[in-house]
């Protein structure tokens, strides 16, 4: 894929990104500097009020659940007020769970559609959990 792709399927949810001169691209250009991946990531999720942004090569429904699952991904996160040149939180992580407000099985259910939680399994078995603020 070329460098500058543009992402196949980019979710945004809520109003206004945690700085409005920041783009996604550049916050990510933060989070990871040494990395490109996420640029050209097929998938990007945009958890605009909350500050976070994970990207991903593959996305998948849990029926079961009402869920979403994310692999191949990374995760960075923009504390509101974060000084432009600070680097924001960023992991790796193997697969990231979106929970929603209410079950979504396919596309059409995301429409109006709220996070209510984001599960990153990192290496070694640790997960980061990140709730709305």
């Amino acid at each position: 894929m070329h460098r500058n792709a543009m992402a196949l399927l980019v979710v945004s949810f809520a109003l206004g990104l945690a700085r409005a001169d920041e783009s996604v691209d550049d916050r990510l250009r933060r989070a990871f500097p040494a990395d490109d991946a996420p640029l050209r990531a097929p998938i990007k999720v945009v958890w605009k009020d909350q500050g976070v942004t994970v990207t991903a090569a593959y996305w998948n429904f849990l029926p079961d659940t009402g869920q979403v699952r994310l692999t191949e991904c990374r995760v960075a996160r923009s504390p509101a007020g974060l000084d432009p040149h600070t680097r924001p939180v960023a992991v790796r992580a193997r697969s990231v769970v979106l929970t929603y407000d209410a079950p979504v099985r396919r596309m059409e259910d995301l429409s109006g559609r709220k996070f209510v939680w984001v599960s990153a399994d990192l290496d070694a078995g640790v997960r980061m959990d990140l709730t709305p603020r």
